[in-house]
This record gives structure tokens, C-alpha cells and sequence, in this order.
């Protein structure tokens, strides 16, 4: 996956991701977006709890 975009709200942050013709949107804490240095372009591993997951129409 690569990071598409992020978006900082508050102390959190929305995180795109794209693969393929797939797209996910991860929330995370700005921390998290330091640590891991996701910024557009960086390429990523998700791994996500399936309890956790919600899904939009289009």
C-alpha cells in the first residue's frame, strides 16, 4: 500500500492509503504519524482487527 494523503484533525489523523484499485482510510494519532513517518508517497503495511473496521457507500 502507499499513502495517499493525510489529514491532521486535532490530535488525530486520517490517513489514505491506496493499493491497486483498493482505498482505505486509517485514523491514527498524530504520534503514530510521526513515528512511522507516513507522509504522501511512503509506502506502508496495514494490518487492522475486524472489529474495527467500518464501511461507507460510495
Amino acid at each position: 500500500m502507499t499513502v495517499t494523503g493525510v489529514e491532521v484533525i486535532g490530535q488525530t489523523a486520517r490517513i489514505m492509503l491506496s493499493a491497486n484499485d483498493s482505498r482505505l482510510v486509517a485514523e491514527v494519532t498524530t504520534l503514530a504519524v510521526n513515528e512511522l513517518g507516513l507522509v504522501a508517497g511512503a509506502p506502508v503495511w496495514a494490518s487492522v482487527k475486524a472489529t474495527e473496521i467500518d464501511c461507507y457507500p460510495r
